[in-house]
């Protein structure tokens, strides 16, 4: 994941990391990442979080947020 977030800021792409959707095995790697590396180029929330910044511009068009299949599911 660490270098995916890197890569998108090269890029210059918006992001966010969503805290309660990641982990990593080591607590202190898992602690370091989110509070130091990460939020340098990527904004740390949790899904609850996402939730506010998806509607805080109005209601999402029909369809948006709505659950994506799984690969190769429909």
């Amino acid at each position: 994941m660490l270098s995916t977030v890197t890569d998108a800021a090269d890029r210059d792409q918006r992001l966010h990391v969503l805290s309660d959707c990641v982990t990593d095995p080591d607590p202190r790697t898992h602690r370091t990442l989110m509070t130091g590396a990460l939020p340098r180029p990527a904004d740390i929330v949790d899904t609850a979080g996402l939730r506010s910044l998806l509607y805080e511009n109005g209601p999402l068009p029909p369809g948006a947020g709505e659950s994506v299949a799984p690969f190769g599911g429909k």
